[in-house]
């Protein structure tokens, strides 16, 4: 994984089932969400907020946010689910 490749901190949406992030290698950026249940299976059942979750294992999260946006170059919007972690 490229040291420039990174992901931003989580924005958590009024409605929706997701976590919003955004996707930084080098220049480019490009929007990218995870789904609450993703979040969940990460947490482990954990009652904190799922921003929380998410800053706790944004390694994980970010070395899936990698692999996805390897195997779909030029996508536009990068969706992690739990099966993705």
């Amino acid at each position: 994984m490229y040291p420039e490749f990174s992901v931003s901190s989580a924005r958590v949406p009024i409605l929706g089932d997701y976590v919003a992030f955004k996707i930084h290698n080098g220049d480019i950026t490009t929007r990218a969400k995870i789904s609450r249940n993703a979040l969940g299976v990460l947490g482990r059942g954990s009652f904190e907020p799922d921003t929380w979750v998410f800053e706790q294992h944004k390694e994980e999260i970010r070395a899936a946010a990698y692999q996805k946006y390897v195997d779909h170059p030029g996508s536009h919007l990068i969706s992690l689910r739990s099966e993705d972690l």
